[in-house]
């Protein structure tokens, strides 16, 4: 195993209201007026002083400006994705999904380095991490096979996990502090209607790629 994840708080009534918006991009050949209008909402979104959305905010713009054509006219498959996943981070995610891996965290997001190893110790986050846990779900976003939505009804499990996993002898310092940040983003979220966290791997690779962690890996996250 290797790599990060990153957590983010995501609107999931947001991201109901998005759904239709992001088939339409996958498959129509013209986009809805309730489609157009949903992405000139979501440009209206307030960003971080760092862009980190710029290309796919100039390609929004590009559809928006061409909402009477097939955006597949001038859009690759790898651009269309892009819009959809802009529109994604813009719409239903506070600050527009930003996190930067120099701070490792902030009000609305979480990365664990350390953190990850141990929750494979425990068979709920095994299943979240992999991708098979029955109600949690992922991105309606093609190539977008790697992140995974908690809801917000599976937050206070999410927290009794963590709890329980804080409670082991030996955790590292910086594996506690990770997993202590994860359980008070999980809080912010759980104190607001109709959010929950969006998982990712930071660099892309599916979290169910990456196999289970190795010794090496585990011995770091204990003292």
């Amino acid at each position: 195993m290797a790599g990060e994840i990153v957590f983010r708080s995501v609107n999931t009534k947001r991201y109901e209201e998005a759904r239709a918006a992001l088939a339409e991009l996958r498959s129509t050949r013209k986009l809805s007026g309730r489609s157009v209008g949903l992405l000139r909402l979501a440009m209206k979104s307030v960003l971080p002083e760092r862009d980190h959305l710029r290309s796919g905010r100039e390609r929004i713009e590009r559809v928006l400006e061409a909402s009477d054509l097939d955006p597949r006219d001038y859009l690759s498959p790898d651009g269309l994705t892009d819009v959809m996943w802009t529109l994604f981070m813009l719409y239903c995610c506070d600050r527009a999904g930003y996190f930067n891996l120099v701070d490792g965290g902030g009000t609305n997001w979480l990365v664990l380095e350390r953190g990850v190893a141990p929750l494979y110790d425990d068979d709920w986050f095994q299943q979240l991490l992999e991708g098979t846990h029955p109600q949690t779900y992922g991105v309606d976003i093609p190539a977008e096979t790697s992140s995974f939505v908690i809801p917000h009804e599976l937050l206070g499990e999410l927290d009794a996990r963590l709890e329980s996993i804080l409670l082991v002898p030996g955790l590292e310092t910086v594996t506690t502090s990770e997993l202590t940040g994860l359980r008070k983003l999980r809080g912010r979220a759980a104190a607001r209607g109709d959010v929950g966290l969006l998982g990712a791997p930071v660099h892309g690779t599916p979290l169910a790629d990456l196999g289970l962690p190795t010794d090496q890996e585990k011995s770091l996250c204990w003292r």
